[in-house]
């Protein structure tokens, strides 16, 4: 006679018990194992043989249309008597406790509107915040919904300042290195006489693109493998003016 597996049960299945006992499912592991955790027995696993009796499952669990009364599909035992140790600790939550507010956050209105009798309202949350934190540097009275507007308005002209001093910066290193050629193209001019004494200075200051033609020319001249007849610039021009005539006896 199987004895039902559940703790501080001792029902047997006897002919005329008036109960039904129901084997573990083994057919299907997952509801099983809800089986063994409901049942709560420690360090026991379920046989093939072991049972349940039908007093700890609920009645919406059985199937009562046939002859035989069958457990419906994914019935679980909920129905136990275990010791104290065992047993779910059930008590309820104190309520919380009614929060006290400052006199300053409510306005009695004593003035009647329209003939109306006077009544006492409670400021909204957004004004009893204005008026707690009006003496506050730190309080915030716009919505999230604004200051989030802003940020992202912040965030993007950051993001644009950044871009344009990325790009100054590419354009003064360009510019230092453009310097820096030209410097060395006046300096090997110097070096060949092909410049008079103040020539030097005269590309520095009052002919700021001559050394960028030249520049220009004699890389033509030097790509091509022939000296190039193309017509000189203005600019260059009228800075070897004064050089040939100077030059002249």
């Amino acid at each position: 006679m199987p004895a039902c597996a559940a703790i501080n049960c001792t029902k047997r299945q006897i002919q005329g018990c008036g109960k039904t006992f129901h084997l573990f499912p083994f057919s299907r592991p997952d509801v099983l194992q809800k089986w063994v955790v409901n049942v709560k027995r420690d360090k026991w696993k379920p046989s093939k043989k072991s049972v349940l009796c039908s007093d700890h499952f609920d009645d919406s669990c059985f199937d009562r249309t046939g002859q035989t009364t069958r457990l419906r599909e994914n019935s679980l035992p909920t129905i136990f008597d275990f010791p104290t140790h065992l047993q779910k600790d059930e008590r309820k939550r104190k309520p919380p406790k009614p929060r006290s507010f400052p006199q300053e956050a409510l306005v009695n209105l004593q003035e009647p509107l329209d003939n109306t009798p006077s009544t006492s309202i409670i400021t909204s949350p957004s004004k009893l915040a204005a008026t707690t934190g009006a003496d506050h540097t730190y309080a915030v009275t716009a919505s999230p919904r604004s200051v989030k507007r802003k940020l992202d308005s912040v965030h993007d002209n950051l993001c644009s300042v950044k871009k344009k001093l990325k790009l100054t910066q590419q354009k003064s290193r360009r510019c230092r290195r453009k310097v820096k050629s030209l410097t060395t193209v006046v300096q090997a001019l110097s070096d060949e006489q092909l410049l008079s004494e103040n020539g030097a200075d005269q590309l520095a200051k009052t002919f700021s693109d001559v050394p960028s033609g030249i520049m220009e020319r004699m890389l033509q001249n030097k790509k091509s493998g022939k000296v190039t007849r193309k017509t000189y610039p203005p600019a260059l021009r009228a800075f070897a003016s004064p050089i040939c005539s100077s030059s002249r006896p």
